[in-house]
């Protein structure tokens, strides 16, 4: 068999807990811009940055009241739960 393997990733989550920032990268190919979009207004009592690449958006989370790593995956769950309710 001479097949070629792809690695996708999704989604990758990065956490400095002591800085308490974090970078969330989301496919372009599963996450549409209105959800992320969507999910960074209801986060916005955080300090979030949103910048579009070629093939993932990337946000930029920094939280000085709640733990990083529960803002973060919290984010990402609001996407996810955007990605449902949008057209």
């Amino acid at each position: 068999m001479n097949a070629k393997s792809v690695k996708v990733i999704m989604m990758l989550v990065k956490v400095d807990e002591k800085d308490r920032k974090a970078i969330v990268e989301l496919s372009k190919k599963l996450y549409s811009k209105e959800a992320v979009e969507s999910a960074a207004k209801a986060f916005s009592s955080f300090e979030i940055k949103v910048d579009e690449g070629k093939d993932y958006y990337k946000i930029s989370i920094k939280s000085s009241s709640m733990p990083i790593k529960r803002v973060a995956l919290e984010f990402c769950n609001y996407v996810l739960a955007e990605m449902k309710t949008l057209p």
